[in-house]
């Protein structure tokens, strides 16, 4: 009798482990997906910026060039 219960004991354990692991999977992913939105809502605008700010500066104020 004690050996079915420690079989049942280990059969819910293994249950609940199964579990752990979907829901921790479910949270990487979930990670995952906010470290991919963060790149592309804030990282790859700044680099836009960079790249055309100047650009856009340079034609603006070539504009003004005979005025200074």
């Amino acid at each position: 009798m004690e050996l079915k219960e420690i079989k049942q004991i280990l059969q819910n354990q293994e249950k609940k482990i199964d579990s752990m692991a979907k829901d921790l999977h479910r949270i990487k992913q979930f990670f995952l997906w906010s470290f991919v939105a963060t790149i592309v809502t804030f990282v790859l605008p700044m680099i836009g910026a960079v790249i055309f700010i100047p650009i856009m500066l340079k034609s603006y104020l070539g504009a003004f060039d005979g005025l200074l």
